[in-house]
């Protein structure tokens, strides 16, 4: 007796889970939402018109829920690879669209999470929440020079400025921001530091009575650069920063020379002219975790210092003749790595500030010098992004573009020309870029009035991958195999004949969960019956 019960109890079983199932797939009364149809753009996935209905999580074409859509089907995103502009090839291979309109100049730009920190000359900041594009506030930065003019070598001009991937206190909302102050102008500051400089920023949010919130800024530490104990400068003509060095030449760069304390015997050179800019990565590789770079030429890098940088690179003590020096030829950017310099111990020893020497230089390498003009960057996954030009048209000194420097591969792995007029780039300045959900932006000010000054976002960049080919910048697809052919991005991509057919159909099958459930059941009910049915004979 005892058996049989057990018998009918796990039919029960099976049955109640075949009814549960059915029962779910069964159509109820849908309480149906209306979705627009939105389009899909880089900063977000786009969508087809549909009702949704929340109690199943489906989706349909008509208001009385008879028609149900595949959820593949009703949203979609911008491939891409994809752009409305047909200049694709070589330095051309991107695709860019407005993120968000700004109010007033720019110069820095961040971005963590949905806000979006824009700085301009005198170290005014706003922040933007970007889905809405509504401004939330304006204030100073705390490395703000109000005693100072604007175009004072000393001022704050906030050229450029990032996130850092360390919080000061877990429980800050951002992370610490890294802003490159100082203006153009003399090569060394009173101190013997570089006039560039590092604020380090920590950001503060209070919530007001009203619901609204104010941000504000402390100043955590300055880091500075000098190395004029590591120079020898036969001259130098104020006004206009040329510095003539002796006894640093070697293979056509400018060496440190070393003193009791150090030997430059891996040879770092000169990273600048006093204006190099800062780095730090917010979304770090192994390479670049818990380090600082600085990133700089070897001769500034506007059209008109060509000639007053004859001064340096020739004479007597690098046996150039005047007539010989090449600007372009003979410039280089140089990218020094340090280690990232050990944040104050508490809040009481806020706004000290760190001097890095060529002592603390970690590693360095150069890249070829082949664009003018530098203007902001940023630093992510171990490459830096940085915005040159100034409205030039192709092939001027002052073109747009944009330069990503690998650190671990040591080189320039693409170059964006951005004079054409593709999004109103070829009016605009370039000021800053930026990383938003892990897609590459850049401020940009208007020239002209058919222009506004706004955040612009890329879909992709390509890349170049060191064999002669290009990758995409986000997903990693191959674009071509050689540098000057790009394919067409609406054809789609030929299939990977080196995977085995049976290998892809095994990845196509999904099995359908209600019909392993059903089996599971049918499985158990006859197996029971039939085990209950042996015993019987055998008693």
């Amino acid at each position: 007796m005892k058996r049989w019960v057990r018998v009918l109890l796990t039919v029960a079983l099976a049955a109640s889970m075949a009814v549960e199932a059915l029962a779910a797939a069964q159509p109820h009364d849908h309480e149906l939402t209306y979705v627009v149809a939105k389009d899909a753009c880089i900063a977000r996935q786009g969508n087809a018109e549909h009702y949704y209905c929340a109690a199943c999580d489906k989706y349909f074409s008509d208001a009385e829920g008879t028609k149900e859509l595949q959820k593949e089907t009703v949203f979609f995103d911008l491939s891409c690879h994809a752009s409305n502009d047909s200049d694709t090839g070589k330095g051309n291979d991107f695709s860019i669209e407005t993120l968000i309109d700004l109010d007033g100049s720019m110069q820095g730009t961040a971005i963590y999470g949905e806000y979006l920190f824009v700085a301009n000359n005198e170290a005014v900041l706003k922040v933007y929440d970007i889905p809405s594009g509504k401004l939330l506030d304006t204030y100073q930065l705390a490395s703000d020079t109000p005693d100072l003019a604007k175009n004072d070598p000393h001022a704050n001009h906030a050229n450029q400025m990032m996130f850092g991937a360390e919080k000061w206190a877990e429980s800050d909302p951002f992370p610490l921001l890294y802003i490159s102050t100082g203006n153009t102008g003399d090569f060394y500051d009173d101190d013997g530091t570089y006039v560039a400089k590092c604020a380090v920023e920590r950001i503060v949010v209070t919530e007001n009575a009203d619901g609204s919130v104010s941000f504000s800024n402390q100043l955590v530490q300055t880091i500075a650069y000098s190395d004029k104990d590591f120079v020898r400068i036969d001259k130098k003509k104020y006004n206009d920063s040329v510095e003539t060095f002796t006894g640093m030449y070697r293979d056509g760069r400018f060496t440190y020379i070393g003193n009791g304390e150090w030997a430059n015997t891996e040879n770092y050179q000169k990273i600048g002219w006093g204006w190099p800019a800062s780095f730090v990565d917010s979304d770090p590789t192994h390479k670049t975790a818990g380090k600082f770079y600085l990133h700089g030429a070897r001769f500034r890098t506007t059209e008109k210092w060509e000639g007053l940088n004859r001064e340096i690179y020739t004479g007597s003590d690098t046996g150039i003749q005047y007539k010989e020096f090449n600007y372009y030829d003979c410039n280089a950017y140089i990218i020094t790595e340090f280690r990232m310099p050990a944040l104050p111990a508490s809040e009481a020893e806020f706004g000290k500030t760190v001097v890095l020497t060529p002592k603390d230089i970690t590693d360095q390498f150069e890249t070829e010098f082949d664009i003018y003009f530098t203007q902001g960057g940023t630093l992510y996954q171990g490459k830096i992004y940085y915005s040159f030009g100034n409205g030039g048209k192709y092939g001027s000194p002052t073109a747009n573009g944009i330069r990503i420097f690998d650190i671990e591969q040591e080189r320039i792995v693409a170059r964006v020309d951005l004079s054409a007029d593709r999004g109103g780039m070829g009016s605009k300045e370039p000021e800053c870029c930026a990383i938003y959900e892990g897609k590459l932006c850049m401020s940009a000010a208007s020239k002209t009035g058919t222009t506004t000054d706004a955040v612009h976002i890329f879909g992709y960049v390509a890349l170049d991958d060191g064999k002669g080919g290009t990758v995409c910048s986000m997903c990693g697809e191959r674009l071509s195999d050689a540098t000057d052919a790009y394919p067409d991005p609406s054809q789609p991509s030929e299939p990977d004949k080196t995977k085995p057919q049976d290998e892809e159909q095994e990845e196509k099958f999904e099995p359908d969960p209600f019909c392993i459930l059903m089996g599971t059941g049918v499985m158990v009910v006859v197996g029971t019956l039939l085990l209950a049915m042996k015993r019987k004979r055998t008693d």
